[in-house]
């Protein structure tokens, strides 16, 4: 049985950020190996599968952290300052709200937008030893140009849950995921849809190929971006408790 403890964080910009802090009652170890939770662009830290996730990985003895950017869900914030810097910022403050929690390894899940966050944190930070990018995004920044001439023609992105502003467009353009990849030391799994409607796999695979260290892709015959269909968020659980038990580091960090 997993406990979710509210708990709250400041960020780099003093925005208060709302998380979940998960664990297992029956968790002993001082210093219990770590999970970070990245959402996807317009999901928020309540996602079915990141409780799923969390579920499975606390039974296992990991400490899971899912929290909201500071755009969405009871994170301050607003929607339209949206940035994919921004959000590295926020999971940089997460990771360092997790180490009052525990010195153990740390472990990171993106998904689609969180995917280049997760990613382009880890790229910075060496103690980052394992992450799991699903419906992932290689190219942030490759707006078809039809649709930028609309956002930039409107001044807005127009989204279910409200405008975003064109500074998302210009930072994203700036971000090298790819390069991320290729120089992170985590171990790297890649779980993509087949029926991503949003993503196409061919993202995952140029991911995949230009990652340079320990690596994997799982491509999920059928499954859609957001994996809606139950067997396929356990296959993904399944798949994701065992990248971290293998290769996450045993000692934890002094």
């Amino acid at each position: 049985m997993t406990q979710s403890k509210r708990v709250f964080f400041p960020n780099a910009k003093g925005q208060r950020i709302a998380g979940w802090l998960d664990a297992s009652p029956a968790m002993d170890s001082p210093a219990p190996p770590g999970i970070l939770v990245c959402h996807g662009m317009l999901s928020n830290k309540d996602s079915r599968k990141h409780e799923r996730f969390a579920r499975r990985l606390t039974a296992e003895g990991f400490l899971v952290l899912r929290f909201d950017f500071s755009f969405v869900g009871e994170s301050e914030g607003k929607l339209e300052d949206m940035t994919i810097s921004g959000e590295v910022e926020d999971l940089a403050s997460a990771v360092s709200f997790m180490r009052t929690h525990t010195n153990g390894p740390l472990g990171l899940i993106g998904s689609s937008m969180g995917s280049a966050v997760a990613a382009l944190y880890a790229a910075r930070d060496p103690d980052v030893s394992a992450m799991v990018l699903m419906a992932s995004l290689a190219r942030p920044g490759d707006f078809s140009p039809e649709s930028e001439t609309v956002h930039r023609k409107r001044g807005f992105i127009d989204t279910p849950l409200g405008n975003i502003g064109l500074g998302l467009i210009e930072d994203s353009k700036r971000q090298d995921v790819l390069g991320a990849v290729s120089t992170t030391r985590a171990a790297i799994l890649l779980i993509h849809g087949e029926a991503d409607e949003l993503i196409p796999v061919k993202e995952a695979m140029d991911l995949f190929h230009a990652a340079g260290g320990k690596k994997s892709i799982h491509v999920i015959g059928g499954a859609d971006h957001r994996f809606s269909e139950d067997e396929d968020v356990e296959e993904c659980a399944g798949l994701i408790v065992d990248w971290f038990r293998r290769h996450m580091d045993a000692e934890p960090k002094s």
